[in-house]
C-alpha cells in the first residue's frame, strides 16, 4: 500500500492535523495501528451534503460530479444509492467525459477519479443548467454507442 504521511493528507484535505485525527474512523483509507496513522495514497476527506438536495437521480449525478471535483470522498451511503447504482453512474459520469481515472490505488467511493476540464466547466454552470449538460452529455455518450453498435451489425 503507498502511504502519505498525515501531515501532507490534512494539507490536501485543508484540514488540521488534529481534526483528522480526530475523524479518521470516518474517513476510508486510514487507519490508526501501533499509535501510527496510515493513510493510503488517494484518500479523501469526506464530502460535506449540507443543504444540498438529492432527491432525483440527476441532482445525485451533479452532486457526485461536485464531489469528484472537489477532491471529497462521496460513496453510495451518503448519496442514499445501491453500490451497483452508484458504479452506474460512475460509468456514465466517465462515458460523457465528465471524469477521469486517476490511477491511485485508493477505490473506496469515487476516490479513483478525478474530474475532467469538462467536468470542472459543468459544475461550474448554475445547478439546473449543471444538471441539464450533465443529461445532455450522457444521452450524447449513449447514442454514440447505440450508433457504433448498429453500423458494426449492419
Amino acid at each position: 500500500m503507498c502511504a502519505i504521511p498525515l501531515e501532507q493528507f490534512a494539507n490536501n484535505a485543508g484540514k488540521s492535523v488534529e481534526t483528522i485525527k480526530r475523524y479518521y474512523r470516518s474517513i476510508p483509507g486510514i487507519t490508526y495501528v501501533g499509535g501510527v496513522y496510515r493513510i493510503m495514497s488517494g484518500t479523501r476527506y469526506p464530502f460535506a451534503l449540507g443543504r444540498n438536495r438529492i432527491d432525483t437521480s440527476a441532482e445525485k449525478r451533479r452532486i457526485l460530479l461536485k464531489a469528484i471535483s472537489e477532491y471529497k470522498f462521496i460513496d453510495c451511503f451518503k448519496l442514499r444509492i445501491e453500490q451497483l447504482q452508484f458504479e452506474n453512474m460512475l460509468r456514465d459520469l466517465l462515458t460523457c467525459g465528465l471524469i477521469a481515472e486517476n490511477g491511485l490505488p485508493n477505490h473506496f467511493g469515487a476516490n479513483a477519479y478525478d474530474c475532467t476540464e469538462l467536468g470542472d466547466t459543468v459544475i461550474e454552470m448554475k445547478k439546473t443548467e449543471a444538471i441539464s449538460q450533465i443529461a445532455n452529455l450522457i444521452a450524447e455518450a449513449a447514442g454514440r454507442f447505440a450508433g457504433a453498435i448498429i453500423s458494426q451489425v449492419a
